[in-house]
């Protein structure tokens, strides 16, 4: 759960909400790379499709352990900026395809590697790891 919500404010531009300055940096760049825009296109194109009634159950599977489960896991006493403790919003479909673009671009950081190991398998043909 505290994993759930730390990628979520991270993909919405809000960690500087709980650490402060120490999370402005990220906040701008998140909120300039339009991370929030692409989740809502996202959920704009899966209208009506079996995947946003997957993702529909996934959303209420998390809210029910919210209203359910009345203890939280121990991080969430320090997210705040004055270890104040944090309370999750209930989750939505759009904070789901938030944190998906958000966990798209993440696995892209590696590219220039990835890139650079297909050329020596081509060009060396040398196996992969």
């Amino acid at each position: 759960l505290f994993q759930l919500e730390m990628t979520r404010l991270a993909g919405r531009g809000e960690v500087s909400r709980y650490y402060g300055d120490a999370g402005l940096d990220t906040d701008k760049f998140i909120r300039t790379a339009g991370f929030h825009i692409a989740g809502k296109q996202m959920c704009d194109a899966l209208k009506g499709t079996r995947t946003e009634q997957l993702l529909q159950a996934y959303v209420d599977g998390i809210n029910f352990y919210l209203t359910a489960e009345g203890a939280r896991p121990p991080e969430f006493m320090f997210t705040g900026q004055y270890l104040v403790y944090h309370e999750p919003n209930p989750f939505t479909i759009l904070d789901v395809c938030i944190t998906a673009r958000l966990l798209f671009w993440r696995t892209t950081l590696n590219q220039w590697q990835e890139i650079e190991r297909w050329k020596l398998f081509v060009h060396d043909k040398l196996p992969f790891d």
